[in-house]
């Protein structure tokens, strides 16, 4: 009478590990474009939200080319965790994204002709993790 065989085979094992170390790699790729993109959105959060005080301010002001000289002067906020250096510059307002794939900023630019806020970003940035309105 023959034992049944218990356990797993070399080659069993092999397979197994081997096909862990293929989902693992894929996961880890997946996951890093999913936390770059997490950034991103941060920024652009961060900026989408000073639009409509930056232009409250100049309406008050009566003059749409008076525009607060920094973003904390509108009790805006300035950084966040992946973000820094947010800046006011007329008709412009940009923050850095902070990472270690990829550096650059994300520019909101204000036409004060058509009063439509247009997204862009800096030279050389990867294009891959913005969304399709700043490519």
């Amino acid at each position: 009478m023959r034992s049944k065989q218990r356990g797993l085979t070399l080659i069993e094992m092999i397979i197994v590990i081997g096909i862990i170390s293929v989902l693992a790699g894929v996961s880890i790729m997946t996951y890093s474009d999913y936390m770059q993109r997490a950034k991103v959105s941060e920024t652009l959060l961060l900026l989408s939200a000073l639009k409509t005080p930056i232009l409250e301010f100049a309406r008050v002001q009566n003059d749409l080319g008076n525009w607060p000289a920094t973003p904390a002067s509108i009790g805006a906020i300035t950084e966040g965790k992946y973000t820094t250096n947010i800046t006011i510059a007329k008709p412009k307002i940009w923050g850095q994204v902070i990472s270690l794939m990829s550096e650059g900023s994300i520019i909101f630019v204000y036409d004060t002709i058509t009063h439509i806020w247009t997204c862009t970003h800096s030279p050389g940035y990867t294009l891959k993790y913005l969304p399709h309105s700043c490519k």
